[in-house]
């Protein structure tokens, strides 16, 4: 039984030190009353987005609906399938983050003209967290050829931060106008010297759009506490039905 007790001890000190884990949290821009053309910032819950059009446009990150038709970009449109990438051509990705390329009737919130910043560079999108994460995925549309993309993407903790050049994560990717892919998760093993992720910057060298924005936050130390009471809790009821 002294095992027994010490071994839940254990345990309940590595979850409260840390060892507990949080489940992943996507963005899809599908949600939260998002339509074709919303100015996206404060919608989630956690996360602050924004965007920087170094291309002359607005400041704005707004939502494109993929499914529709007669857009303003019809490499952003789903039309009858993604024409190349290493997602399935008919993947329904709906609402993508793009950099806004024009102010046209954004002043209600809502852009009347939706399109993505052509020049090169475009911009940044930037997301910031209330609470620190450990992991960063998205999907990237129509980004068109290493040749041509010299964009990054920069992570943040504090002060502190670690930028990947665009070319080394787009790298074996499938790349070309109307195509869709599917990054692979930055943890903090690929980010030395980050011990948390609190902001995300990727810079676009040209036009495209995001979607599946995925990160993994740290778990708040007084749910790693409750997790660990609940640990000793069915120890002690274990004991207690043994007796």
């Amino acid at each position: 039984m002294l095992k027994q007790k010490v071994a839940l001890l254990s345990l309940a000190a590595l979850l409260v030190a840390g060892g507990a884990t949080a489940a992943p949290i996507t963005l899809t821009f599908d949600d939260v009353g998002m339509v074709h053309g919303t100015v996206v910032n404060t919608q989630y819950s956690g996360v602050t987005i924004s965007a920087i059009n170094t291309g002359g446009g607005p400041n704005l990150a707004v939502a494109f609906d993929s499914n529709l038709t007669g857009t303003r970009d019809d490499d952003l449109q789903f039309n009858s399938g993604w024409s190349t990438g290493n997602l399935a051509p008919d993947t329904r990705l709906g609402n993508l983050l793009i950099i806004q390329e024009n102010p046209n009737g954004c002043q209600d919130g809502i852009c009347d003209a939706p399109d993505d910043e052509g020049s090169r560079p475009a911009g940044s999108l930037i997301f910031e967290f209330d609470v620190p994460v450990t992991s960063f995925g998205l999907d990237l549309v129509d980004v068109e050829s290493l040749a041509e993309e010299d964009g990054s993407i920069t992570f943040f903790d504090g002060a502190t931060s670690v930028t990947v050049d665009m070319t080394t994560f787009l790298s074996g990717l499938i790349l070309g106008n109307n195509s869709a892919n599917r990054v692979d998760p930055f943890d903090l093993g690929d980010l030395p010297g980050l011990s948390q992720i609190t902001k995300v910057e990727l810079t676009l060298h040209g036009s495209g759009g995001v979607d599946n924005v995925t990160f993994t936050p740290v778990p708040e130390p007084a749910s790693a506490a409750l997790l660990a009471l609940g640990v000793l809790g069915l120890g002690a009821r274990a004991r207690s039905r043994r007796v």
